[in-house]
């Protein structure tokens, strides 16, 4: 008498079958009404197009027959086979903050003597720890799903936090081939702990776990490699450094033997001890990125790498302050800054060494 009482007088789903005739046109066939899940075993009301009888068909067929398109969407939104060597670059930005690392490029490496695999280049050009970076970022990268599609064509994007206002985070992946996928994810949870986002190229709204994306909270100084430069000791001449005006030289020659005759401007050391104060050069690692306002004064300290083969490398020091200090490498000032307790490691080593002291190895 009453349709309504089974969900059947507007069904949650009608499906028509459309069936091929004998000279193989299409024909139509049944429609199934399905409605409300009954209320005493495992089905759903349903009835057919055209009949006054209504049935309970079950779960295994009505679950299929209810679910939306939304529910048949894929939704693994991306597949990278090999992290390792797919990625060419990821970026995060949020609001005025942004990270963007990328592979370095062959003129890079080629005109560096130290590069690594990756730069980061926002917020300052720096290299990058690349075991970290795989193992920390770019493995979680492998693959992206969404919990569900919510909604298409949006009206607002404001309704789901993902308005230029929002402020929303920014996640670029560009792989090797040159593709591009970046999504915008909302920075408020839902009450079930799942965030919005979407994807370019696509106008759905999706839910996703945040913990997917937990890798996008990283920052510059996690992933960066901290060490500036690097030369190995067999391959040098001497190294010339200046340390508060003082001026010294190591020198370093090779015996026949493959032992090194070594010295700290007039004075004969061990190999050892001499290896040690040059370790303690390779040490100045880096702190911190400079800073707006942060200006360039003074050179303070300088060094020299001085190959045997004719070459030099040479990195300055010069003053921010009386305890940071910008760093300028063969030449080119950069865009971070070490502190003077790396500096103070090699005056100390200096003193030791001038007072018949031998070295030990220091962090």
């Amino acid at each position: 008498a009453d349709l309504a009482t089974y969900g059947l007088e507007i069904p949650k789903v009608s499906v028509t079958y459309y069936v091929y005739d004998e000279a193989g046109n299409v024909t139509k066939g049944l429609t199934l009404h399905v409605g409300n899940a009954a209320p005493v075993g495992n089905g759903h009301y349903a009835m057919l197009d055209g009949d006054d009888t209504v049935y309970v068909i079950g779960y295994s067929d009505a679950d299929y027959l209810v679910m939306t398109d939304y529910d048949y969407r894929v939704l693994t939104l991306l597949t990278v086979n090999d992290y390792v060597n797919e990625i060419q670059a990821v970026g995060f930005t949020r609001g005025d903050e942004q990270l963007y690392v990328a592979r370095a490029s062959t003129e890079e490496k080629e005109a560096l003597e130290y590069a690594t695999t990756y730069r980061i280049y926002e917020p300052a050009l720096v290299n990058c720890n690349t075991y970290y970076l795989e193992n920390k970022v770019l493995q979680y990268l492998s693959s992206i799903s969404a919990l569900s599609a919510v909604e298409d064509y949006p009206k607002d994007l404001a309704d789901y936090g993902l308005s230029e206002a929002d402020a929303p985070l920014e996640v670029s992946i560009e792989t090797t081939d040159g593709t591009v996928t970046r999504f915008t994810l909302s920075n408020t949870p839902n009450e079930d702990g799942s965030i919005y986002g979407k994807i370019s190229g696509q106008t759905s709204i999706y839910t996703f776990d945040p913990a997917v994306f937990a890798f996008a909270s990283v920052t510059y100084d996690q992933i960066l490699d901290m060490t500036i430069w690097s030369c190995e000791f067999n391959s040098l001449d001497r190294v010339e450094f200046t340390l508060d005006g003082e001026e010294h030289t190591l020198y370093i020659e090779a015996n026949d033997d493959g032992t090194y005759q070594t010295r700290l401007d007039a004075l004969d050391i061990l190999d050892k001890d001499a290896r040690m104060l040059y370790a303690r050069m390779l040490q100045i690692y880096i702190d911190d990125i400079t800073r707006e306002g942060d200006t360039a004064g003074e050179v303070v300290y300088s060094f020299r790498l001085c190959g045997k083969d004719g070459s030099v490398r040479t990195l300055e020091l010069a003053a921010i302050s009386d305890r940071r200090f910008v760093v300028i490498l063969d030449g080119v000032e950069q865009e971070y800054c070490v502190r003077y307790n790396t500096v103070k490691q090699i005056i100390d080593g200096v003193a030791d060494l001038y007072e018949g002291l031998h070295l030990t190895y220091s962090v």
